[in-house]
């Protein structure tokens, strides 16, 4: 793509931006007011917190999810290297148990 086509198109996407900033029924300041008074209005707007801003650390960073898909990565590594071992193990000769000798009295 030529220079000049991207710089056009950026261009008009900044124009896009701004008339959409500007389109507003409130100024910034009168806005930035308005979101002030409600609040006050509403004891706190505790209806506006996010819901994981209550959680304890471990939730929010999903640990226990975290531990249970480790844990299952393990058991299933655990599992085939089990299996392979088994199957793929080689014979060795003379590995067959010998029957024990019992002593005579």
């Amino acid at each position: 793509m030529p220079y000049g086509a991207t710089v056009a198109r950026y261009r008009e996407r900044s124009r896009e931006v701004a008339r959409r900033y500007w389109d507003r029924q409130l100024s910034a300041a009168d806005e930035a007011v308005w979101w002030t008074e409600y609040v006050v209005r509403h004891g706190g707007a505790a209806h506006l917190r996010p819901a994981g801003a209550d959680l304890p650390l471990h939730q929010y960073l999903l640990l226990d999810v975290v531990a249970v898909a480790t844990g299952a990565i393990i058991a299933v590594t655990a599992l085939v290297w089990a299996v392979l071992n088994r199957v793929c193990r080689p014979k060795q000769p003379g590995a067959a148990k010998k029957p024990e000798k019992t002593k005579k009295a």
